[in-house]
């Protein structure tokens, strides 16, 4: 007994309620009493319908055994076990729309679970060590399907001959921890008893069943009322949500994919912890609960922390070897407010566990309930992080074996994190089951030495409070000082200028500086030298005029010659440039002026006339300037006073370097700017910085399109001055078009181009809005920052560029002088699961912290505030003492004297120590305790079919906080329900916008970034259309199901069901309902899926009651293109851009093989996949797969990231029209082939994709369309033992009610209808297509690939007098591709006529080595429903009582074999040679064991 199930007894007898948790006895229920679910047991339930096939809730056990051990011991013991324990012979079944437990007679042969044998003895030992880590990988991710039982399976490995392995696996459902170790254990015990002949073990005093209707019973009376009041006090105002941070954005539905890290707790600290836990009167599990939710509530940045915990309901003798779910999950929390000492958490904690303890007895389903928070489909309910300390189990010797666990790792994670716990000798060994969806194996890593650490503290430092428990570790810290070791040795004496005095003393001939501007007039460029004279006779007469060593001097000038010459000049004096915008009024300017104390400011006539002007008398700010206006000509010559001799004594003034350079203002300001000083030291560093880190050197051009007054300016002018390169202006960037920054690029020679991230954005949208690809001449960088910048945008233009130009993203406050970080990359291809790009690493010689409030280094992953040292940061603010000392503090990381500017940016550190900004400190978002980045959502929005752009904002409204979503797009953008319907595919509810604005272009200031004042408000309310009653019968079918289940008014075909007070329970009743009110089997998670009842409605009526209905809406289905415009033109002979679908499947990459092998053809593939380079990445994988990758198909592959069941495919609107102008033709092979699902599961990707591609065929010049169909659909009722010729059509679906053959049938009319507008069609149906007759390689998941294993592992053929086609991939794939290639327009059939019959079936398996009878059907399917673990146990629902008779027709395809067969492409026959090539394979890929070794 462990120590908490003895902390529930004494807890119960305290408060009297031993008799009632501990009664004499289970009673036994009578004979024919149903059975109900346990609410955990309906929560499962419920999960598995709604992810069919998740192996998550897989128990397994695993363990080795050293010993004399005999199989037919071990399966007489599971015999015995099975017996002995009803919930081993249990299985679920729906009964009138209620779920009920039906247990299996112990003799019932369905019930019998065959121990599952394998030989592991082959290879080295490190390769059976690897066969021991897969098998059990093997067992644990195997489903269980809860409609059969028994829901057990034991798995025998045999390593040795006296060492086997042994895997025990339970569906949780009819099991705990407690009751694998009671399976285990009784195997092993039953194994040695049979094996020596001693007694029978003892029947088990209760069973679960009896147990479970009990516990109904006693939930009905008013104990349950009194824990449903505790419950509902104890979570009373808790959120449900614990924000941790994660390496990628939570999905909306969690796929429960997962992996699994190990750990350990050493002898020493498990001894601390013992005492503490003596000390203190708590347990261990107390203790380590206590670590675990100190360790959250600080990653998550709360004090209030809900961590879920299994507790035993074993409360009585009677209950502990049941076989059975007895235990429920508590979630515990725990108030961590007040900044408590660790001791004081410890207290907390042990509370927490006594009162939560002590209401253990109500159900988790129940408790969520009572509490009743909001729907998100997202994260487990009130809990996401679980921790579970268990009992050892089996371990030493067990009779003559001895008994060693064998680590089980999963690949699946039912929470975020689990942290399971168990004692090993003097330590503790630990495992974190984790979401690989949301964390990286090395964050995980990293949260358990965090653990290890608070740990150590609380036993340790009891008197350390909360906030200044430190969890970043000595490895942490070497990493993060790493990360800043940016040293460069620069020089540190020169000023400014003397870097560009030093390049145009090596070549004063090469180009400084061009006009680009179209007002600019024809002349040559500006060269260095002439620079650099200029500069000193201008630096001369400021001399004259006063100009002394930080000195500020005014520069009202645009970009241009004179403005170089003037920047150059005030240095040259010893002065510092204050760069002013002259488009801003005059009153500002004199303003800034006059406040930044300069006597000087060069200008041009034209606004020295204005600057001179009196003020404006109705300002009463405005005031006179006192200074001098030096005017100066477009070449930088002041027009006063200047003879054009050359200065006397024209050597620089010597500057220190951290004497003044420049003074900006910053940009975005309210109330009066501030004027930012800069020295030498920090700019110079940066100009050379930059100059290394974006290879700057003589002959680059660089287009600098920031205004002087915008401090990015500074890091185009000194960087490319310093290293030799030219600089080309343009003074007016929001002219410049897509195409027109790529024909400048090719007429100016420009290498590299500095912009405003959102600019960049527009031109990319430009550009893909044309046809072709992009030529940017010797363009080779692109510098972007001002905004976080899209990797659905990085990713289009290396696609329109070809990946020749690399973006720089740049991030930097004015006060850290422009940039302090820079992220380069082509594609964005290696940040999979990112929205956006990282801001990168420091550059050189600049230092980057993420601290906490207190400046100490925050944890990788965790958000903290971005502070800058190192040479960046500025002198601080002119005129400012006391703003500079708040925003530059001392650096308590760097040398005395030091500083760190504060910039109030939030950021991360990823795992590879890049920086990723999460926004700003003062517009945190966090809605309804839902922690939010904004971010995250703006990425979705901007990804909706029609969107170009979207910004996403906080509205503070009366009624609370909501998010608005800004969108910009064309005619083809979704309204406000649409786009809140796509965003719940993708998005938890939490993040979809209250609110939809469409907006013609998101407004910029004047230097590119976000104007958020000028957005328009939203609407006072949301845009939820108003009631609106069903109109179709099946709405008002549904609506009044709703109404009935919830309790509610009229329902309107907008209102969602959950939105209505619907909760997941529920869920079940209303498809159950629906499912006796219209006769269709509705898929529980197409409840969640709708958007409201007409979605739903919708998705019922593409499966209607009848099968008239269900023909035809078929019909109406495949008229869906008959309007589609064909436009005029002619498809190319020789087809030069072809898009291929299903690359990544079977029969596609046999079609793309022969595409690139026999074409020149560049192939683009559309892939599910973040980026092109992963699509291309996934499409390589699948061609070595089968043996078909040569090196030589790389440069003609292209990636193209979509869906095909998303609208135009998954692409933007410009993306999908530049595909269609590119594209000759398509080969569309792609869809879900899934023989059990219904036709609207399969119309998205199967119908929905089909219309796309005939749409992208259709964008803008007509492209040929290969389709590849099914014979299927032929297999109707009407077609039954006719002839099917090629030239007929199949325009009979009556009876085709399976969900492929239907979705395929639309889809093959949907492209013959396009044929008959004009469009070059080719359909192509094949029907069994098997693996390489080559080869033999092939798919061994398929259908016929098990079929021959089964018939192997059962020794047994089945009689069935229909013989099998089997028509080899190569021969299709071949054939298809012939076909294609030389443009055909007909319709082809790939049946092969050369059959095998199941008798031929028999004979060639024996003659290969594994004896097999041909057997009667029926008995053969006994022996299938018998066999658990074959490979044929997922499609039994396929085989039915009766003899299978053959209901397809006769195909003749003759023309097609003639075609083919004067190419040299013919079929082979399925004969015994081919039978052996498959079976072969088959051994080679360890699908199946040699002949003569043990079945299975």
């Amino acid at each position: 007994m462990t120590d908490r199930e003895r902390l529930i007894r004494e807890l119960m007898a305290r408060r009297g309620l031993g008799t009632a948790t501990a009664p004499p006895g289970i009673p036994r229920r009578a004979p024919g009493t149903p059975v109900p679910l346990s609410p955990t047991q309906e929560g499962m339930w419920f999960l598995d319908r709604l992810q069919p096939g998740s192996p998550a809730y897989v128990m397994s056990h695993a363990v080795r055994l050293t010993g004399p051990f005999e199989p037919a011991a071990l399966q007489a013991a599971l015999d015995d076990l099975v017996a002995a324990h009803e919930a081993l012979r249990t299985r679920f079944v729906d009964r009138d729309g209620q779920v009920e437990q039906e247990v299996l007679a112990a003799d019932d042969p369905a019930a019998r679970c065959v121990v599952a044998v394998e030989d592991l003895t082959g290879g080295s030992v490190a390769e059976r060590e690897a066969a021991v880590a897969d098998a059990v990988r093997r067992e644990t991710e195997t489903p269980f399907d809860l409609g059969r039982a028994p829901l057990v399976r034991v798995r025998l490995g045999r390593l040795d001959r006296e060492e086997h392995l042994l895997v025990v696996s339970l569906h949780h459902i009819v099991a705990d921890e407690r009751s694998v170790d009671i399976v285990l254990t009784g195997l092993l015990d039953g194994h040695h008893r049979h094996r020596t002949g001693s007694g029978a073990a003892p029947a088990p005093v209760a069973q679960f069943p009896d147990h479970v209707v009990w516990q109904r019973d006693r939930l009905a009376g008013g104990a349950a009322d009194r824990a449903r009041e505790f419950w509902s006090t104890r979570l009373e105002g808790f959120s449900g949500l614990l924000d941790l941070p994660t390496d990628r954005p939570r999905p909306a539905t969690p796929t429960f994919a997962g992996r699994t890290h190990g750990f350990t707790v050493p002898g020493d600290l498990t001894a601390a912890l013992d005492a503490l836990g003596r000390r203190t009167g708590c347990t261990r599990f107390m203790i380590l609960l206590a670590g675990l939710q100190v360790l959250l509530a600080r990653l998550g940045g709360t004090d209030d922390v809900c961590v879920g915990s299994p507790v035993t309901l074993r409360a009585d003798a009677a209950q502990q070897d049941i076989v059975g779910l007895l235990i429920n999950t508590l979630p515990l929390r725990t108030d961590l407010s007040g900044d408590p000492m660790l001791d004081e958490v410890v207290t907390r904690v042990r509370a927490t566990c006594v009162a939560s303890l002590a209401h253990a007895e109500l159900p988790f389903e129940r408790i969520v309930e009572t509490v009743r928070l909001p729907r998100d489909l997202s994260r487990n309910p009130l809990y996401q992080v679980m921790l579970v300390v268990n009992q050892d189990g089996p371990e030493g010797p067990r009779g003559d074996l001895t008994v060693r666990p064998v680590p089980v790792v999963r690949e699946t994670s039912r929470l975020d994190l689990t942290v399971a716990v168990r004692a090993v000798g003097s330590g503790l060994a630990g495992l974190v089951d984790y979401n690989t969806d949301l964390f990286d194996e090395v964050t995980v890593a990293r949260l358990v030495d965090r653990f290890t650490a608070v740990l150590w503290a609380l036993a340790t430092e009891p008197h350390r409070r909360l906030a200044d428990l430190d969890l970043t570790g000595y490895a942490e810290r070497r990493d993060l000082a790493r990360w800043n070791a940016t040293d460069r040795p620069y020089p540190t004496g020169a000023g400014l200028h003397d870097l560009v005095r030093a390049r145009a003393a090596v070549d004063p001939d090469a180009p400084a500086l061009l006009d680009a501007s179209p007002d600019a007039p024809a002349r040559p460029p500006l060269t260095y030298g002439q620079l650099v004279a200029d500069a000193d006779r201008l630096a001369a007469r400021l001399r004259d005029l006063g100009v002394r060593p930080d000195q500020p001097v005014g520069l009202a000038l645009p970009a241009g010659p004179a403005a170089l010459t003037g920047i150059l000049a005030i240095l040259t004096a010893g002065g510092g440039y204050l760069p002013l915008d002259p488009a801003h009024p005059p009153a500002r300017l004199r303003a800034l002026l006059t406040a930044a104390g300069t006597t000087v400011c060069l200008t041009d006539a034209d606004l020295a006339g204005r600057l001179a002007a009196p003020p404006d008398p109705a300002d009463p700010d405005d005031r006179p300037y006192a200074g001098t206006l030096l005017v100066v000509d477009p070449d930088g010559r002041p027009t006063e006073g200047y003879d054009g001799a050359a200065p006397a004594g024209g050597v620089p003034t010597p500057v220190h370097p951290d004497q003044l350079a420049y003074v900006i203002h910053t940009s975005g300001s309210t109330g009066t700017p501030k004027g930012v000083m800069v020295s030498h030291r920090t700019a110079a560093n940066l100009a050379l910085a930059f100059a290394d880190l974006h290879g700057i050197g003589p002959g680059d051009r660089l287009l600098m399109l920031p205004p002087l007054s915008f401090d990015a300016s500074v890091g185009d002018l000194f960087p490319a001055l310093a290293s030799g390169a030219a600089l080309v202006v343009h003074r007016q960037p929001a002219a410049i078009t897509g195409p027109g920054l790529a024909e400048l690029c090719r007429a100016h020679g420009i290498t590299l181009v500095d912009t405003a991230a959102p600019l960049w954005a527009r031109w990319v949208d430009d550009l893909a809005a044309r046809s072709g690809p992009v030529d940017a001449g010797p363009l080779r960088a692109m510098m972007v920052g001002g905004e976080a910048v899209d990797l659905d945008t990085v990713g289009r233009w290396a696609r329109l560029t070809d990946g020749r130009v690399t973006v720089y993203n740049h991030y930097g406050p004015t006060e850290a002088t422009v940039c302090a970080t820079t992220y380069a990359t082509v594609d964005g291809a290696e940040l999979p699961g990112l929205t956006r790009l990282p801001i990168g690493r420091p550059v050189p010689n600049v230092r980057v912290h993420v601290l906490d409030a207190d400046l100490r280094p925050v944890p990788v992953g965790l958000p903290g505030e971005v502070y800058v040292g190192g040479t960046a940061p500025a002198r601080g603010y002119l005129g400012r003492p006391a703003e500079t000392a708040v925003r530059f503090v001392p650096d308590p990381y760097g040398a005395p004297g030091t500083r760190l500017y504060r910039t109030g940016d939030l950021a991360r550190h990823r795992a590879d120590g890049t920086l990723e900004f999460l926004g700003r400190t003062d517009r945190q978002v966090k809605i309804r305790g839902h922690r939010i980045e904004v971010g995250e959502v703006e990425a979705a929005c901007a990804a909706l079919p029609g969107v170009r752009r979207a910004a996403v904002v906080v509205d503070h409204a009366t009624t609370g906080s909501r998010l608005v979503a800004y969108l910009v797009g064309g005619a083809d953008a979704p309204d406000g329900a649409a786009a809140r319907a796509a965003l719940r595919r993708r998005l938890p509810e939490h993040l979809i916008p209250a609110a939809f604005v469409r907006v013609p272009e998101l407004p910029t200031n004047r230097h590119g970034k976000l104007d958020l004042a000028a957005l328009p408000a939203p609407a006072d309310a949301t845009d939820r259309p108003a009631h609106e009653p069903p109109a179709t019968p099946t709405e008002k079918a549904v609506a009044e199901i709703w109404a009935d289940l919830l309790g509610t008014g009229p329902v309107g075909r907008r209102d969602n069901f959950f939105d209505l007070g619907g909760h997941s329970l529920l869920a079940a009743t209303v498809v159950t309902r629906i499912r006796a009110a219209l006769g269709v089997d509705l898929p529980l998670r197409a409840l969640f899926s709708a958007a409201d009842l007409a979605g739903l409605a919708a998705v019922l009526d593409g499966d209607g009651p009848t099968p008239v209905d269900h023909g035809d809406m078929l019909r109406a289905e495949a008229r869906r293109a008959d309007d589609l415009p064909v436009p005029a033109g002619t498809v190319p002979a020789v087809p030069e851009h072809v898009l291929f679908t299903g690359a990544t499947g079977f029969l596609g990459a046999y079609l793309l093989a022969d595409w690139l092998t026999h074409t020149r053809a560049t192939a683009h593939c559309l892939v599910r996949a973040d980026t092109p380079a992963a699509a291309v990445d996934r499409v390589r994988a699948n061609l070595h797969r089968y043996g078909l990758w040569r090196p030589e198909y790389a440069d003609r592959l292209v990636g193209v990231p979509g869906d095909l069941g998303a609208p135009r495919l998954g692409l933007t609107g410009a993306t999908f029209a530049d595909l269609g102008e590119r594209l000759d033709a398509v080969v569309h092979n792609g869809g879900v082939v899934n023989f059990v699902q219904p036709y609207p599961v399969l119309r998205p990707a199967n119908v929905d994709g089909t219309y796309e591609v005939l749409r992208l065929a259709t964008t803008a010049r007509p492209s040929a369309v290969h389709f590849v169909s099914t014979l299927g659909v032929f297999v109707t009722p009407s077609r039954t033992g006719t002839l099917v010729r090629e030239g007929d059509a199949p325009d009979d679906c009556d009876g085709l009610y399976d969900g492929y053959n239907a979705s395929k049938w639309v889809a093959d009319a949907l492209v013959r209808a396009a044929r008959d507008r004009g469009l070059p069609v080719s359909v192509h149906r094949p029907a069994r297509i098997t693996g390489d007759a080559r080869t033999g390689v092939g798919n061994v998941d398929d259908f016929f690939s098990r079929l021959l294993k089964t018939c192997v592992q059962l020794g047994a053929v089945p009689d069935i007098d229909d013989p099998a086609d089997l028509a080899p991939v190569d021969y299709v794939g071949a054939g298809i591709g012939h076909l294609t290639r030389t443009g055909s327009t007909s319709d082809h059939h790939y049946y092969n006529n050369r059959t095998i019959t199941y008798a031929g079936l028999a004979e060639a398996i024996t003659g290969f080595g594994y004896p097999v009878d041909l057997v009667p059907y029926p008995r053969w399917r006994a022996a299938l429903l018998a066999g658990p673990d074959v490979a044929l146990a997922r499609f039994t629902p396929l085989f039915g009582a009766d003899t299978p008779v053959r209901t397809q027709p006769d195909f003749d395809c003759t023309a097609t074999e003639n075609a083919l067969a004067a190419a040299g492409v013919t079929c082979p026959a399925a004969d015994a040679h081919l039978l052996h090539t498959y079976l072969a394979a088959f051994v080679a890929a360890g699908f199946l064991d040699p002949p003569g070794r043990t079945r299975g």
